[in-house]
Order: structure tokens, then C-alpha cells, then sequence
């Protein structure tokens, strides 16, 4: 029973212990907690306690409140600013309100899809739900975690082939780099963007461009479970 535990994703670990008292002492046993912290921080493994005890007096508790990347659903940011639309001859100047949203999807594997759209946020989950997304405005990357910053290289795909080939191209000559810092507020995950660089690859000559990040266009992402994400595995119990 407890190898099934393991595998249960941690928010259905929590419905699972209403179910009775015996299902609520087995959602709290502490070797469950410890599997689902060693399968995201690599660090812990072959660890008997948590580290920095001071902080996480358990296993559950590191869980819980030590910031770290979700993959059953998706971070979000919403963008909302003005511009000036067409002057007409009875008003001076008119405003106009303009909505988009920054999403982005982890993978466990290290893959990351990131979507910038103007389209309804409901759209873009369908559009990240798979690694190999139709969406053409969808780019590809990788990521790496150091302690509590992450760091992605993202590139656009490929479509000046019309030959159908098995594996997706990525354009090299242009890449985003991204660096985001993880926090946890109150069990709430989300991110925070700390740089952001234009990678543009010409004549053999490397060229970076450092983009500011003020907001209202660099707002806070947050993230969002999404159920579908984990309606199918992937692999075998």
C-alpha cells in the first residue's frame, strides 16, 4: 500500500487521508514524504533527516513549505497595461486596455514549454498539455535548478521545412535565456522573474541583449493545478 502512496501525486495523498483514520496515518507516514522530497531536491538522497531541522522540523514540513517547481500544472502570468489607440475627432487622446498572458510548463525530464499569448488562458492549457504541442507560437527549452533560482533556455520551433521529419526542429540563431527565483508564500507557489537575455547567433558572431525587467510586462507568475496534466500516467505502477 505504501508503494502505491508513493506514487499518488501529493495533493491526492491529501484527499486519500479523509478517507478514514487508518488512510490518514498512512498519508502522513514520514518515508512518503521523504520519497517525494528526494524525487525533487537530488541533494536529500541517502539523507535519514531533513536538513536545516531548524526549518523543516519534517519531511512533511520541508514538502510543504521549501519552495520547489510543480509539474501537474502550469505558472502563469497576467499582463494588463495601456496604449494610445486611434485619435478620432471628438476626443483628444483614447486608451486602450491590453491583456496577455506568460505561461510556462515544467517537465520532471527538464523540458520546459513556454507560451506567450492573447488568447484565453483555457486555450494555452490545451496547448501545453502535451510535450509535442501544435500550437506553433509554443518554444521548447530546458532548464536547470541551483538552490532556489531557475534557469531556462528557450527557443522557437522551426517550421521552414516542409519536409515532415520525426524529430522537431528549434531555430539556433535566436534563444531566451531566463532566470526565475522560487518562492512559497503560505503553501502558494510561484515565481519571480530575476533576468532576462535575447541570445541572437549571426555571422558567426554572439550578440546579448538584457531586457528590463519592469513591470507591468514582468509580473509575478503563479501557479495553477491543472487536472487534466495528470489524468493519464506515463508510466507503469
Amino acid at each position: 500500500k505504501q508503494c502505491l502512496m508513493k506514487e499518488l501525486k501529493q495533493w491526492y495523498q491529501r484527499r486519500v487521508r479523509g478517507v478514514c483514520k487508518w488512510f490518514y496515518k498512512l498519508a502522513r507516514t514520514p518515508t512518503l514524504w521523504q520519497a517525494a522530497c528526494e524525487r525533487i531536491w537530488s541533494d536529500l538522497k541517502s539523507k535519514d533527516e531533513p536538513p536545516n531541522c531548524s526549518e523543516f522540523v519534517s519531511w512533511r514540513g520541508m514538502f510543504i513549505n521549501r519552495p520547489h517547481l510543480r509539474f501537474d500544472g502550469i505558472y502563469v502570468s497576467r499582463i494588463k497595461y495601456f496604449r494610445e489607440g486611434e485619435q478620432t475627432s471628438n476626443l483628444c487622446c483614447t486608451l486602450q486596455t491590453v491583456f496577455y498572458h506568460r505561461f510556462f510548463r515544467f517537465f520532471s525530464d527538464g523540458l520546459v514549454l513556454g507560451l506567450n499569448t492573447t488568447a484565453l488562458p483555457q486555450q494555452a492549457v490545451a496547448s501545453l498539455k502535451d510535450r509535442t504541442s501544435a500550437n506553433k507560437e509554443v518554444m521548447y527549452g530546458q532548464y536547470t535548478i541551483n538552490g532556489d533560482l531557475i534557469s531556462l533556455v528557450l527557443f522557437q520551433r522551426d517550421f521552414s521545412s516542409r519536409r515532415s521529419t520525426a524529430s522537431m526542429k528549434l531555430k539556433p540563431d535566436r534563444s531566451f535565456k531566463v532566470t526565475l527565483k522560487l518562492l512559497n508564500k503560505q503553501g502558494k507557489q510561484s515565481l519571480q522573474w530575476v533576468e532576462y537575455q535575447v541570445i541572437v547567433k549571426r555571422n558567426g558572431q554572439i550578440t546579448k541583449n538584457d531586457i528590463e525587467l519592469e513591470p507591468p510586462h514582468f509580473c509575478r507568475f503563479v501557479f495553477g493545478r491543472v487536472k487534466s496534466y495528470t489524468a493519464l500516467s506515463l508510466g507503469t505502477v
